[in-house]
């Protein structure tokens, strides 16, 4: 297992997400992931783990899916931690610069930036009264099986009821 230095200079993506938490195969808490680079994240959660602590992360991010475990480097009480990431393998490796590379990809095209980022007085998501409906147990779900949806997936979601 390799311990991907926090030190290390390895160029941070903002980013919206989901991650499960996890400690020895089961969920322990959630949060959203904000940031990510080829060595850590950074994960927004009310219950952030004491520094040191290693973790499982189950993150969905750029639309894949990462299963990777993590060391807590800092935290800042109820707002969140900084972790490291624990490469075990090289598939793991190959995901993690994925996501980087589909992150740096879409948030340097500045038209995909202004349609998922829109600034004040930026474009509402607009729901039919026909698939109002069917919307809010679909939210649910997702919410129940990820702990968290970013607006992207929201959008997604929205787009696939039309």
């Amino acid at each position: 297992m390799e311990q991907l230095s926090s030190n290390a200079r390895a160029p941070r993506h903002s980013c919206a997400g989901a991650v499960d938490i996890l400690q020895n195969g089961k969920r322990t808490g959630w949060g959203k992931v904000t940031d990510i680079s080829l060595t850590g994240c950074y994960i927004e959660t009310v219950h952030p783990f004491s520094p040191g602590a290693n973790v499982g992360l189950r993150l969905t991010v750029a639309g894949s899916q990462l299963e990777v475990g993590a060391k807590v480097v800092w935290t800042t009480p109820q707002v969140g931690m900084g972790l490291a990431f624990l490469v075990q393998s090289a598939a793991e490796g190959r995901t993690i610069a994925e996501i980087n590379e589909d992150i740096a990809t879409t948030y340097a095209m500045p038209a995909v930036q202004t349609a998922t980022d829109p600034q004040v007085g930026g474009s509402a998501i607009h729901v039919t009264n026909d698939a109002a409906p069917d919307l809010l147990p679909k939210i649910i779900q997702h919410i129940n099986e990820r702990g968290a949806m970013t607006r992207q997936e929201l959008i997604d979601l929205v787009k696939s009821l039309k």
